[in-house]
């Protein structure tokens, strides 16, 4: 409330035309704030805004023009302070200088910050100066297309906030514990001595949080876990005892299962295939742009979002266009049931057997469909789901974790819903607090 002081921790994740950004109360971690400007660039940029309320969301959706990170920044920040008069809401906000969640820049005590790739260098979450600064920018030759936007907005975040510590959180991190035999190729072993080639594994904050989730709900902490991150990004991780042991994420977050617009596992002789001999490096730069943004479900489908592909799997229609549309989408779903299966077999063998399988991300935690083709396929390792309870998980615990197996099950099998943020915030304050 306007009235009162409340300390807080903001939360960054910046994108190369997007910012994603959550408020919390230093205190708890509680959410005061949550939201997202997207098409950054463009000339209508898309805010969402969401402010918590007597249990309900007061939610603000506009559009602006927003040119840069920089000005997406400030732009959070009047919203955080219920500026309407600011220039990017100025007359599109009416009510909101009545639900501002902050005073000024100076109630913020911290500010976390999501860097994708850390390499070797980040093996835990890490203040910011110039020499963590200047060692994220060597480590970004390893992801030249998700680093440069993290490193933009911590950039702008010193010039913004110059006396405000950042804390970056990584999301290859938690895989630092892969053994050798795990994160090593098939290649000459001076191109890791050189060149740092090697697996590293991504969404290593979304694994490290459901599994230890689940290890609190279930009051253990020996637990054997294969965990699924199913989203438009998409990647399995086996844990043993809380620590990551292997993963299907590679070097870059272009390995592994098939996945929205990436096209996950495939020879890698078949970039060779894909242009002329005579290919120059910009027709090389081409093949990884279809590699990343044009692969995976829309290759396959033309479409990326899987609630548009799972209804295009029961659509009607008899002619041969609609025949073929309905074809692609069902061969799209059951090649991704395939590679989750694949790899849930996998990780059962790494793991010397294991006690829990967790769904998560904005798939696995939504699309009951895949939930149920993927476990039905797993019967030779006695995993058996009630699908009653997989159609409509009813959320009993707090944490909104669902069990979907039976009691028979000799797996058991759960929905965990992700929190990459309070992850984050977590991590970030005890960093805090530890200096």
């Amino acid at each position: 409330l306007p009235h009162q002081k409340i300390m807080s921790y903001l939360i960054l994740n910046c994108g190369s035309s997007s910012v994603k950004y959550t408020l919390y109360r230093a205190e708890d971690l509680q959410v005061l704030a949550h939201g997202i400007i997207e098409e950054i660039g463009s000339s209508k940029s898309k805010l969402k805004h969401e402010i918590p309320q007597e249990g309900k969301k007061k939610k603000y959706e506009v559009e602006t023009n927003i040119k840069d990170a920089k000005q997406g920044i400030e732009t959070i920040i009047a919203l955080l302070m219920g500026d309407e008069k600011h220039e990017h809401l100025k007359g599109k906000l009416a009510e909101i200088g009545s639900h501002s969640v902050i005073k000024s820049k100076k109630d913020i005590l911290g500010i976390g910050q999501r860097v994708v790739h850390g390499g070797e260098k980040f093996t835990k979450a890490t203040k910011l100066n110039d020499e963590v600064l200047e060692e994220v920018k060597k480590v970004s030759e390893l992801a030249p297309l998700h680093n440069p936007p993290s490193l933009k907005g911590i950039q702008e975040c010193q010039d913004l906030f110059a006396d405000v510590p950042q804390v970056l959180v990584f999301d290859t991190s938690f895989h630092h514990t892969l053994p050798p035999h795990a994160y090593m190729y098939g290649i000459p072993y001076d191109l890791y001595e050189k060149k740092g080639l090697r697996r590293y594994g991504f969404h290593g904050t979304s694994h490290l949080y459901v599994s230890k989730t689940l290890a609190h709900h279930l009051k253990r902490e020996d637990l054997k876990i294969i965990t699924l991150h199913l989203g438009n990004g998409s990647s399995a991780c086996a844990i043993k005892n809380g620590k990551s042991i292997d993963t299907s994420m590679g070097l870059t977050p272009l390995q592994g299962l098939l996945m929205g617009t990436r096209c996950g596992d495939v020879d890698a002789a078949v970039v060779f295939h894909m242009k002329d001999d005579d290919a120059s490096k910009d027709d090389l730069m081409d093949v990884e742009k279809i590699l990343n943004k044009e692969s995976g479900l829309k290759g396959i489908t033309g479409e990326s979002d899987m609630r548009k592909i799972l209804e295009a799997c029961t659509s009607q229609g008899d002619d041969q266009e609609s025949k073929s549309k309905r074809d692609r989408a069902q061969l799209a779903v059951d090649m991704l049931c395939h590679s989750i299966r694949k790899y849930i077999a996998q990780y059962h063998v790494v793991l010397d057997g294991s006690d829990a399988i967790i769904f998560t991300g904005g798939v696995g935690e939504n699309a009951s469909q895949i939930r149920s083709q993927v476990c039905s396929g797993l019967g030779c390792l006695g995993i058996k789901i009630d699908e009653q309870v997989n159609s409509k998980p009813d959320v009993q615990e707090s944490n909104g974790i669902v069990e979907l197996s039976t009691k028979e099950s000799k797996i058991r099998v759960f929905i965990v819903p992700t929190n990459e943020e309070l992850e984050i915030a977590t991590q970030m304050k005890d960093v805090l607090n530890q200096v």
